[in-house]
């Protein structure tokens, strides 16, 4: 992860793993969680 600032959680399992241990000293981006806001986001108009 050299020079890398985020690190993206793709896979549907992954999220739920790193949730259940200690806080991560770096950003994630949960695509679940970004799909899910955008899919209410939409819903909602």
């Amino acid at each position: 992860m050299r020079g890398a600032r985020a690190v993206v959680l793709g896979y549907t399992e992954i999220p739920l793993g790193i949730a259940a241990g200690p806080a991560l000293p770096f950003p994630v981006a949960d695509t679940i969680d970004a799909l899910a806001r955008a899919a209410i986001g939409w819903a909602k108009g």
